[in-house]
């Protein structure tokens, strides 16, 4: 190199030596610039807050798929610092423009015990500011990350006792979203009970209740679509009352499938944000009751239907059923009783009844002429 930069200065050497001196010089500065600007700019600091009291000896770290965060390992995992009031604090860097995710481990002698849910998850937009994370144990749903712009001869993240007024807030707020998810799992809970204990009782009644035709093992192709009845609206409440669409819609409503897809307009389309009102709760209880008791006839509509079309129709209805149910406060809970006891009409949305296999075993056995007599 000490001979070629004496070729350069005294003005010999080749053409290719001469660039290839001022390639090495002029290339050597531009890159340690980008480096220096990669280390710099591609992270930024990021603390982490979480409120717990825990017993002597154990210690709550953030674990993560970063390197600061331990990538996964608890046992390199970022530590956090006890603070007055049980609150854990730690911070760590991070680099911008990636996908964060991380879960709070409380390590105990006997082992580390990892908070429910799932990972949580943030991004650094950019490199000008710092990002400080409060989070609430077991809610991973709920992660509140701030961000605080970053100017020189100033601290990164705010005094701690400044945010205690926010974090007091915010806690509240958590705990009553987390109460109102425990109602509605218990509401949830009950609907499902009340839908198991529909079996026999419940069923008996209906078939005892039973005016239709009396039920015959078909030997031919005996479908009929005659009907017999009268539409009469006139003495009803003006439309949109649900009782006009019943009405109106079983008019053209000939067999199963459409006299759900009657009740689906009034228990789901209609009702406003999908939560049928006590009328309609009540208008759809009484019309599948007769449509369940023979009452009100089916009859051949042309076409074959798998049973999945039926089993969808009944998924709809009952997901519109339990979201009224959650959100009932009358003291009356009237609608969900109603709900409760319209749930029990529905056709079953099991496995069996959703799959979308071709019956054409059964529409082959169906149409055989050479059924025993």
């Amino acid at each position: 190199m000490l001979q070629q930069r004496s070729l350069l200065r005294s003005g010999r050497g080749s053409h290719c030596s001469r660039g290839l001196v001022q390639h090495r010089i002029a290339r050597a500065p531009l890159q340690c610039n980008a480096k220096d600007k990669a280390e710099t700019a591609e992270k930024v600091p990021v603390r982490f807050r979480i409120r717990k009291k825990i017993e002597y000896g154990e210690r709550l770290k953030i674990v993560g798929n970063q390197a600061a965060l331990g990538s996964w390992d608890v046992s390199k995992a970022l530590e956090l610092k006890w603070h007055e009031g049980d609150l854990w604090v730690g911070s760590a860097e991070v680099p911008v423009k990636q996908d964060i995710e991380f879960k709070c481990v409380c390590s105990t002698p006997h082992g580390e015990s990892w908070e429910d849910g799932s990972n949580r998850k943030f991004k650094a937009l950019g490199p000008s500011y710092s990002l400080d994370i409060r989070c609430s144990w077991n809610n991973t749903r709920s992660t509140d990350v701030h961000a605080q712009e970053l100017k020189p001869a100033e601290p990164a993240f705010r005094v701690l006792a400044s945010l205690q007024s926010l974090d007091q807030e915010a806690e509240e707020a958590d705990m009553r979203a987390q109460q109102k998810e425990q109602q509605r799992a218990r509401s949830r809970q009950a609907s499902y009970s009340s839908m198991s204990s529909y079996s026999e009782s419940d069923g008996e009644s209906a078939v005892s209740a039973w005016q239709g035709r009396e039920v015959q093992f078909m030997r031919s192709n005996q479908h009929s679509n005659e009907r017999n009845g009268k539409w009469d609206t006139s003495n009803l409440p003006p439309a949109p009352h649900p009782l006009q669409t019943l009405v109106r819609g079983d008019e053209k409503a000939a067999n199963w499938l459409r006299k759900l897809e009657v009740a689906k307009a009034v228990l789901v389309d209609e009702a406003e944000r999908a939560r049928p009102g006590v009328e309609a709760l009540a208008a759809g209880f009484v019309y599948l009751q007769w449509v369940t008791t023979g009452a009100i006839p089916c009859v051949e509509g042309g076409g074959h239907y798998r049973p999945n079309h039926h089993a969808r129709l009944a998924q709809h209805i009952f997901k519109s059923l339990e979201w009224t149910i959650e959100d009932d406060t009358d003291p009356s809970r009237a609608a969900t009783l109603l709900a409760r006891k319209l749930s029990t009409r529905l056709p079953s949305f099991g496995e069996a009844f959703t799959q979308q296999v071709p019956l054409t075993r059964i529409r082959d056995i169906a149409h055989r002429n050479d059924i025993p007599s």
